[in-house]
């Protein structure tokens, strides 16, 4: 599987980059601090598979459904709401937890104790 990162800048609008999915975590954490680094004032659009780099990386998240904007929002709001004790709790009414929810427990609760400690 490959994704496949948009990048526009004002200077040099043309940049695209590409990195395989299938990549050892040492790597892509390395394509990922390089795009931080090199491309910090620009607006970065992923097209990914590999949801904890997109949990990770973005500030907003559009989950596309049968070719239209199923759901919009950041990573916070799209898998945390608040309990009456006004608890952050994960949420289970997105189509974006879902899908985080299919990675399996161990997955799911990394990606959530990411997302907790930036909420």
């Amino acid at each position: 599987m490959i994704y496949i990162r948009y990048i526009y800048c004002l200077n040099e609008p043309n940049r695209v980059l590409q990195a395989t999915a299938s990549v050892d975590t040492g790597t892509d954490a390395i394509i990922q601090q390089t795009i931080r680094t090199e491309f910090e004032d620009c607006t970065v659009l992923t097209i990914a598979h590999r949801l904890e780099t997109i949990v990770t990386e973005s500030n907003l998240i559009v989950v596309m459904e049968d070719g239209k904007v199923g759901e919009c929002g950041s990573p916070a709001e799209l898998l945390l709401t608040k309990s009456e004790q006004s608890k952050l709790i994960p949420r289970v009414d997105t189509v974006f937890s879902q899908m985080v929810d299919e990675l399996g427990s161990e997955r799911k609760q990394a990606i959530l104790s990411t997302i907790m400690e930036k909420s």
